[in-house]
């Protein structure tokens, strides 16, 4: 069993023999978003959730030794007192990243590279996997030289606070430009390793390392105060965007520099920054990278399967993608009985659902999307998922308005047939992650404008009917229709909450929401019958 995310973002999953069998995050259990492993209440929950029994575990493997060791001294006789058979390993946060990548890509050898806000004293980390040497770094950047800091910052300036806002912040670089580039590009150091360093500038010398410094640099930068509740001026979205090009800029110099170096050029990312879509697509569009493996979680909330998958290399087990590739469908595999619900009292089965469902969709619609085992990470696709149609940009509206209730410029991602992917993005291969932003085709841009960005790009989740037959058919559907092949796809969340995680939870949040169907399986469930 692995543990991960002792101070946020918590999980748990469970590898039996070289097969990672379940997955789950603390916070879809506890129902609070972020969810650290910080009682034992919550382990215990999380463990009775993926249905864990005391004899079932040989080995318990923990991300996080820093945490660990001084915040989670609990954790330890908790774990000997519930497990008394199963023996404990802790560690580091950065190989645990490593791992989580390398081990489900189905590459036999990779250049890996880790980073986030920081982990047991690192920001970034980069080297070379196999299978035969295992995780071997060969270039470590401190904490004190931290991306995700950096973007806490420009969250912080913008008014939007905590390092959680970060994705906010750079879905809000699209409406920036990048003027403050070549100033902060001055204070970069990149070595020929691959490493970088932050070097401060005299009026600050802890800036780096310190986000309210950071914040006083930026405001000195721009000559404009940080924003008490979200952007209000060109200079918050400037700073965004600078702080995009200069993500883009470390992240391609560290990829680079490692595929020269081990003269390998197949990559796995990890770590929070890997989150970041235009990021990932640079190094494809520049031809930086072959192959390009990022889990779908790769942030935090990955580090328990990473750890996992350590133990379960060095005893000779070692974690192996299926032949159909690495599903990010891992949560606990239960039925999930279809439920009987006042509020949406008419109900449609099997082929006749899917033709219902793309009939709500194109009369704009919204459909709470519901099937099988959760999606690890942070992006739906297509098992928790909030669907509308691309065509009416009035949608959009009515999504950050009243459902998901968000700012206003806040974009949405799209699923999209993978067959469909070049006719309609800059984009010819795989993202079954959603963990790629592209451009849309200039020409193709007004047929589908609820999910372009103020950049004409979009996040894109590339549907097969190998990992997805239903929402593989729905799309399918709406083309007979002659709809475009793509739906608007969210997370099946309000403000401030975690994805659901059972049909109960779907329902409230439909009815709150106001959704007009909810799929639930392979039954629709509609407020009235549909003609």
């Amino acid at each position: 069993m692995g543990l991960g995310g002792l101070d946020h973002n918590g999980s748990a999953c469970v590898v039996r023999g070289s097969y990672l069998d379940v997955f789950l995050e603390a916070e879809r259990v506890t129902r609070a978003k972020n969810q650290a492993l910080d009682s034992p209440e919550v382990v215990e929950a999380l463990v009775k959730e993926l249905n864990v029994q005391h004899c079932d575990i040989d080995c318990i493997a923990i991300a996080d030794r820093t945490w660990f060791n001084r915040s989670r001294v609990w954790l330890l006789p908790y774990l000997q007192a519930y497990f008394p058979k199963a023996r404990v390993s802790v560690h580091h946060h950065h190989v645990c990243h490593a791992a989580s990548a390398f081990y489900t890509s189905g590459l036999e050898r990779a250049v890996f590279v880790t980073m986030d806000g920081k982990g047991d004293g690192l920001a970034s980390m980069g080297g070379l996997a196999s299978h035969t040497d295992g995780i071997r770094p060969s270039v470590a950047v401190p904490s004190a030289h931290s991306i995700g800091r950096l973007w806490w910052a420009a969250s912080e300036f913008a008014g939007m606070s905590g390092h959680h806002s970060a994705g906010k912040t750079m879905a809000l670089s699209a409406s920036g430009e990048a003027r403050y580039l070549a100033e902060m590009l001055q204070h970069v150091r990149f070595m020929p390793d691959g490493a970088f360093r932050f070097i401060p500038p005299s009026k600050y010398p802890d800036c780096f390392r310190r986000v309210p410094e950071l914040v006083s640099w930026m405001e000195r930068l721009t000559g404009v105060d940080r924003a008490d509740v979200g952007p209000r001026h060109a200079a918050h979205m400037d700073i965004a965007a600078t702080v995009q090009g200069l993500t883009e800029a470390v992240v391609t110099h560290t990829v680079s520099a490692l595929v020269n170096a081990n003269q390998e050029r197949n990559v796995c990312l990890a770590g929070g920054v890997a989150l970041n879509g235009l990021a990932n697509q640079r190094l494809i569009r520049e031809d930086l990278v072959g192959r390009l493996f990022i889990p779908p979680y790769t942030d935090d909330r990955g580090l328990s399967i990473g750890a996992a998958a350590l133990v379960a290399a060095r005893l000779h087990t070692p974690i192996f993608a299926p032949e159909a590739g690495m599903t990010a469908f891992l949560g606990p595999p239960k039925v999930w009985a279809s439920e009987l619900n006042p509020e949406f009292p008419v109900s449609y089965s099997g082929v006749e659902a899917i033709q219902q469902a793309a009939e709500v969709l194109r009369s704009g619609g919204v459909v709470a999307w519901f099937e099988g085992r959760d999606e690890a990470g942070p992006r739906a696709l297509g098992h928790r998922s909030l669907l509308a149609s691309p065509t009416r940009i009035e949608i959009r509206e009515r999504l950050n308005d009243t459902i998901k209730q968000r700012e206003a410029w806040r974009p949405f991602g799209c699923s999209l047939l993978k067959e469909s992917v070049g006719d309609w993005f800059d984009c010819y291969s795989d993202s079954p992650y959603m963990l790629r932003i592209a451009q849309v085709h200039p020409n193709k841009r007004n047929q589908i404008p609820a999910v372009i960005h103020a950049d004409g790009t979009s996040r894109l989740h590339t549907v097969t009917i190998t990992r997805d037959s239903r929402l593989h058919a729905l799309l399918s559907h709406l083309v007979t229709l002659d709809h475009p092949p793509i739906l608007l796809n969210t997370s099946l969340n309000g403000r401030g909450e975690p994805i659901v995680h059972t049909p109960s939870e779907t329902f409230d949040f439909a009815k709150r929401a106001g959704l007009d169907a909810v799929m639930i399986e392979d039954t629709l469930f509609t407020r009235e019958a549909l003609a």
